[in-house]
């Protein structure tokens, strides 16, 4: 059995992996002017970000997927952890874009 870690370890290591990806964005902006130009800089640096924090909660994420699928392999509850996030926000921007007619 692994040891778990604090919550406060785990929302240390969520920015450590927010704030080294939004560092990885702003450098590929640097150094790739063009594709930077293609996406924007804010938005790239954004998205870089949201994949650092996303990264450095691989193991929260599998946890949760499988809390859901109650099965042990690591793969299928890293997609059940990853889509149900998904699936929700597809359902909310739905519903919005059905408001909004």
């Amino acid at each position: 059995m692994t040891r778990k870690r604090s919550s406060k370890q785990n929302w240390g290591r969520q920015w450590l992996g927010v704030i080294a990806g939004a560092i990885v964005g702003l450098l590929v902006g640097v150094f790739l002017p063009d594709f930077a130009n293609q996406i924007g800089l804010f938005p790239l640096v954004l998205w870089s970000a949201i994949l650092g924090g996303v990264l450095a909660s691989l193991e929260e994420i599998i946890g949760a997927g499988a809390v859901i699928s109650r099965q042990q392999n690591r793969l299928l509850n890293l997609i059940v952890g990853l889509a149900v996030p998904a699936l929700l926000l597809g359902i909310v921007w739905l519903v919005i874009a059905l408001l909004t007619r």
